[in-house]
């Protein structure tokens, strides 16, 4: 921070014989003074605007990890803007203790705890940013852990440059809601390509290990295994998803409905996510009229004959439907 140099002895009535050479002296010092007093104000500004926390240091640009000595601050690589802990004194440029301020920089629950501005004092445009995620405290300062962020320069301070340390400091972290995308979890995706991450569901064959081990952890060997190094995707291509009946009684045929028949398969039939049912009318009649032995115009007897009616549709019953691929989280 700027010195401000005394003001020498100032004139007085009571001395007549020197009166004029102090008046010149003191005259002539005060515009130093006056802008030494400009200076310091605003480095005093500087450290005061805007932030929960400022602290005031002299750089230092030495980069070992030992204690930087009183007022000084240091980081731990001559480049300055990829330097991954600032050395701290436990007494900043103003001869005040700081240690109970520094060991709340990393108080935050978040992983980022907050952030560290440096500033040159007097010179706004020379700065660094840090991330804040952990203090740890040697004998006589602290070692801050930090990732830069923002920089003005790669090494905006030379050695001796006053700084100011501005922290804030990150909220905590906030209740665990439920997250994204549980390995398992099925999706119905609008293309045909699965994002990062996700699977198609084609009965495909996967090692139990390594990438897919979690969503094995997650489905085992319920839609079917080529042998104990692998276990199957559930395959859904072409097939319309119906909601487990569990007891419901939705379903009729609940109690019928088959397991996939893949090699290995560990499903159970009947009510049971997974299984299957083929396509089925309901059972219904439809009703007809004959008048038997009725006379047909050409006075020939009315008899009774088998026959079928013209086939009609297609290859087989649907509703309106588009499609999708059912794709699932490893």
């Amino acid at each position: 921070m700027t010195i401000i140099a005394a003001l020498p002895t100032p004139p007085s009535r009571d001395d007549s014989a020197s009166f004029k050479s102090r008046a010149d002296a003191f005259m002539a010092a005060l515009p130093a003074f006056a802008t030494q007093a400009n200076t310091l104000a605003g480095e005093l500004n500087n450290i005061a605007a805007g932030t929960a926390v400022s602290i005031p240091y002299v750089f230092s640009t030495t980069t070992t990890d030992s204690d930087p000595g009183v007022g000084n601050l240091r980081l731990d690589n001559g480049t300055q803007n990829i330097a991954t802990t600032i050395r701290a004194d436990l007494v900043d440029a103003a001869s005040s203790t700081v240690t109970d301020v520094i060991d709340t920089f990393d108080d935050s629950t978040s992983a980022v705890t907050g952030q560290i501005t440096l500033i040159k004092l007097g010179d706004a445009s020379k700065w660094l940013t840090f991330d804040v995620s952990a203090v740890a405290s040697p004998s006589g300062y602290k070692n801050i852990v930090v990732a830069c962020v923002a920089y003005s320069t790669a090494n905006p301070f030379v050695n001796g440059d006053s700084i100011v340390l501005k922290f804030t400091r990150t909220g905590d972290k906030g209740e665990v809601g439920p997250t994204g995308a549980v390995v398992g979890m099925e999706v119905m995706w609008p293309t045909e390509t699965p994002p990062a991450g996700w699977l198609e569901e084609n009965g495909a064959s996967l090692l139990r290990s390594g990438t897919y081990a979690e969503l094995f952890a997650a489905i085992g060997t319920v839609y079917g295994a080529a042998d104990g190094s692998h276990f199957n995707l559930p395959d859904a291509r072409g097939k319309f998803i119906r909601g487990w009946d569990h007891g419901a009684a939705v379903d009729p045929d609940r109690a019928t409905r088959t397991a996939v028949t893949a090699t290995g398969a560990t499903m159970s039939a009947g009510d049971h996510v997974g299984t299957e049912q083929l396509d089925e009318f309901k059972s219904h009649v439809h009703t007809a009229t004959v008048l038997n032995g009725a006379a047909f115009s050409d006075n020939a007897n009315y008899k009774a004959a088998a026959g079928n009616t013209g086939a009609t549709g297609g290859n087989e019953t649907r509703p309106v439907n588009t499609n999708r691929m059912m794709i699932i989280k490893y």
